[in-house]
C-alpha cells in the first residue's frame, strides 16, 4: 500500500515576497517528464497536491493538471492566485464531464485586509486576489487559508 497523498512542488519561483516564507526562491522548474514519472510511480495514490513557490508560474502547469485529471486523480492546487487565473477555466474544461469535483483550489491569502497584505507580501494586489477568489469560487471548490505568525497576529486579534 502506498501513500494516501503525494505533494509535488513543481517550482520554487514566486512573485510574492512574504516575510514568513521559508521557500528558497529561484528559477527551478520540475520537468514535465519527471512530473509524469512521479505520478506514474504512485499509481495507487488517488490524491495529489500541486504547489511550489507559485505553481501558476510554471509554464507547464496546465499540462501537469491535465495529466493528473486524465489519470483520474484528485488534485489540490496551492496558489496565491495572483497569476494566470484565466488559465484555469480552459485548462479544466476538458475534464468537467469526468468530475471536476476532483479539483480543489487552495488559495493562500496571507492577510485579511489590504494594509496587512502589503506588509506581509510586499505587494499591493490584495483587491486583485480577492476578485480572483470571487471569480474561481463559482467554478471550483475553493479553500482560503491564512498563515498565522508573529508578524500578523496582532492584526488578526483586533476586535
Amino acid at each position: 500500500m502506498g501513500p494516501v497523498s503525494v505533494n509535488i512542488d513543481i517550482n520554487n519561483t514566486c512573485n510574492l515576497g512574504c516575510e514568513y516564507c521559508r521557500v528558497e526562491k529561484g528559477d527551478s522548474q520540475l520537468d514535465f517528464d519527471r512530473f509524469k514519472s512521479i505520478v506514474d510511480g504512485h499509481q495507487e495514490t488517488d490524491y495529489f497536491g500541486v504547489g511550489g513557490g507559485e505553481p501558476m508560474l510554471h509554464p507547464q502547469v496546465v499540462d501537469m493538471l491535465g495529466y493528473l485529471f486524465a489519470k483520474g486523480k484528485t488534485v489540490n492546487l496551492a496558489t496565491n492566485l495572483t497569476q494566470n487565473v484565466c488559465l484555469l477555466d480552459p485548462a479544466l474544461e476538458p475534464f468537467s464531464d469526468s468530475g471536476i469535483d476532483q479539483f480543489t483550489l487552495q488559495v493562500n491569502l496571507p492577510a485579511s485586509n489590504a494594509e496587512l497584505y502589503e506588509k506581509v507580501t510586499r505587494t499591493r494586489n490584495f483587491d486583485e486576489v480577492v476578485e480572483n477568489i470571487r471569480k474561481v469560487s463559482d467554478d471550483f471548490i475553493t479553500l482560503v487559508s491564512e498563515v498565522v505568525y508573529r508578524g500578523n497576529l496582532s492584526f488578526l486579534c483586533k476586535g
